[in-house]
């Protein structure tokens, strides 16, 4: 299997959202269509109904399904940054979770800056020589017409 799951207790990771949605317990139980009452079955629990977080992760504005994925480090920003054009709560969690994701990467991303540096100087090399190229074939073209 090419992607690496991992273990979540998915209800922690929900009440973790929530709260920093600043989403009310009673609004969230509303938009979901629970009770309130089941909201802490829900956190405490380590499994969930597909469909249930399906409508979770459209309230919350957050993909629950990708927590259980190890996927790599570019696509989880991918993922937050998508976030940041939704509503204002969950800008400021996706902000945070970008943070949280970047802090003490200062490494890699000179490594991913130093990488993307290098592709644009390698692109330059390669745009010239086709350009060079491309005036020589019309240089030929019209000595040979």
């Amino acid at each position: 299997m090419d992607v690496k799951l991992v273990k979540k207790h998915i209800g922690e990771t929900i009440k973790a959202r929530l709260d920093k949605s600043g989403l009310k317990q009673k609004d969230f139980a509303k938009k979901i269509g629970k009770e309130q009452g089941n909201l802490s079955k829900i956190f405490k629990s380590e499994s969930i109904r597909t469909d249930d977080l399906v409508v979770i992760s459209e309230v919350l504005d957050h993909n629950f399904f990708l927590d259980f994925c190890d996927c790599d480090f570019i696509n989880r920003i991918e993922t937050a940054l998508s976030s940041l054009n939704s509503s204002a709560p969950a800008k400021d969690a996706s902000r945070d979770i970008l943070y949280d994701m970047l802090k003490g990467k200062d490494d890699e991303i000179k490594k991913l800056n130093d990488i993307i540096s290098e592709l644009k100087s390698k692109n330059a090399v390669l745009e010239y020589q086709l350009s060079q190229n491309t005036e020589g074939s019309v240089k030929n073209n019209i000595i040979a017409g």
